[in-house]
């Protein structure tokens, strides 16, 4: 903390330099690593359990059910083709990316500068010459540096465990409820379309990084941050699934942070991606000023 603050230099070498101590601050804490080990965890649980004979029958039934409704029959006898490594890689992602990754993705960002105000480090930061608005984008964007490293390990360590457990060179099956979308992919350019979809998913993410740092801009404990963050996240999966307003899921957030399965149909819908992913950069920068806004205001002398 002494060396971030001791020399603060302006300029765009000054600024990375400030992000590399506060990433290696932020990476410092051992609750940082905790989303890394139980993403493994989840993975090694799913890989053991979906090796049961009553598992693999259920999605080798789920593929065969859906390709008898995309057409090509050919996919009916070819079902171990499409029980594979990339189609239980993101069956992992599909499954807990958003409850586990918003769960820690909150849990950092709750804390990046509502911490630093419970531990008294934060009045001695703003003693220095910088101004609030560079010390808030420093931390911003330390947290998106974080929230790409957390959803590359699990999409990049959710297809290395399919690889150890299942077919490695097998196709790439996907089914999405939220957009009502089934695809099938050949080897090759499933696992560009997977490799593909990973920083959109990062950037959908990036949502749930935003409002959790702008509760952390508040005053409140790291806690309420955190909880707060996904009492409105769990909130929008709720209403979501709820019968009665199936007919306007599309505007929900969680549904809209679906769209990088979209990078994964067969035909990309480019209208709809560019669309969904305008409005989720809308609520980033929405959450990033507004807690600027409340920050700049703050009294933090008294």
């Amino acid at each position: 903390m002494t060396v971030l603050v001791g020399h603060m230099p302006g300029g765009t070498r000054g600024f990375l330099r400030q992000l590399y101590f506060e990433l290696a601050k932020m990476f410092g804490r051992r609750r940082t690593h905790i989303g890394f080990g139980v993403f493994v965890l989840l993975e090694l649980a799913f890989a053991l359990l979906f090796k049961r004979e009553r598992s693999v029958e259920w999605v080798q039934g789920m593929i065969e059910r859906r390709a008898s409704r995309a057409g090509p029959l050919r996919f009916l006898f070819d079902l171990d083709y499409y029980y594979s490594a990339l189609t239980m890689g993101h069956m992992i992602l599909g499954v807990a990316v958003v409850l586990l990754g918003g769960l820690f993705l909150a849990l950092v960002a709750g804390d990046i500068v509502s911490k630093e105000e419970e531990d008294g480090t934060l009045r001695m930061v703003l003693s220095r010459p910088v101004s609030r608005g560079r010390l808030l984008a420093i931390k911003y964007s330390a947290c998106g540096v974080f929230t790409c490293a957390l959803i590359s390990f699990a999409a990049l360590s959710s297809l290395v465990t399919g690889i150890i457990f299942w077919r490695p060179d097998g196709g790439l099956f996907i089914t999405s409820r939220d957009l009502e979308l089934t695809a099938f992919h050949k080897f090759g350019p499933g696992l560009w379309r997977y490799l593909l979809a990973v920083p959109f998913l990062a950037l959908s993410m990036f949502v749930v990084t935003s409002l959790a740092f702008l509760f952390s801009c508040l005053r409140m404990k790291p806690a309420t941050a955190t909880i707060l963050t996904l009492a409105l996240l769990f909130i929008d999966i709720i209403l979501k699934r709820m019968e009665p307003l199936q007919d306007i899921k599309h505007v929900f957030i969680t549904s809209r942070m679906s769209t990088w399965q979209l990078l994964l149909a067969r035909d990309i819908d480019w209208w709809l991606l560019i669309q969904n992913f305008s409005i989720l950069g809308l609520i980033c920068a929405v959450s990033f000023f507004a807690g600027w806004s409340v920050f700049s205001r703050r009294d933090f002398k008294s």
